[in-house]
């Protein structure tokens, strides 16, 4: 196994302590412009062609800068953008604590998800067109309309009973 190479009178933990010491917001995301997958992560090919595997990218920076991820833990994205790659703008956390920040950070409504239903079924809009309008990404857009999210029950307008959706 390779050595890690630090500045000198840098360690790992040193590094880990300067970065939580930084204030994420006075960093702009660091965009990445290649690949990515079905949820908007940017990953990376990683080994020979016939056995490539694919590494989300904001992970493997954030083991090269800051240090490995313990088990159990997963970097948050504090920007909330899962295009970005900054190591700064990541917090590990556990994956429930993960799962229930972007629940808490969910930018629809259910009245503005079933609009963009409407939207890309009756009006005939692009998933893009849908997706700047709401400032949302592609993705979430096809998985709205395609029921993979936000898809299980639903509350009508003054309706006190859970029903499936339609």
């Amino acid at each position: 196994m390779s050595k890690r190479i630090y500045p000198k009178g840098t360690t790992r933990v040193s590094l880990d302590k300067k970065v939580k010491k930084l204030n994420w917001k006075d960093y702009p995301c660091w965009i990445w412009p290649f690949g990515i997958n079905a949820y908007g992560y940017p990953v990376k090919s990683i080994g020979s062609r016939k056995h490539a595997k694919k590494e989300q990218v904001h992970r493997l920076l954030r083991k090269l800068l800051v240090g490995e991820i313990p088990i159990g833990f997963e970097p948050d994205h504090l920007c909330r953008n899962p295009g970005c790659i900054n190591p700064i703008h990541t917090e590990l956390v556990t994956h429930k604590e993960n799962v229930r920040r972007g629940l808490i950070q969910t930018k629809l409504t259910w009245k503005e998800v079933k609009e963009i239903r409407r939207l890309y079924g009756k009006d005939n809009f692009s998933y893009s067109k849908v997706a700047k309008h709401y400032n949302v990404s592609k993705t979430t857009v096809w998985e709205i309309v395609k029921h993979k999210t936000w898809h299980r029950n639903y509350m009508k307008e003054g309706q006190k009973k859970w029903r499936r959706a339609e």
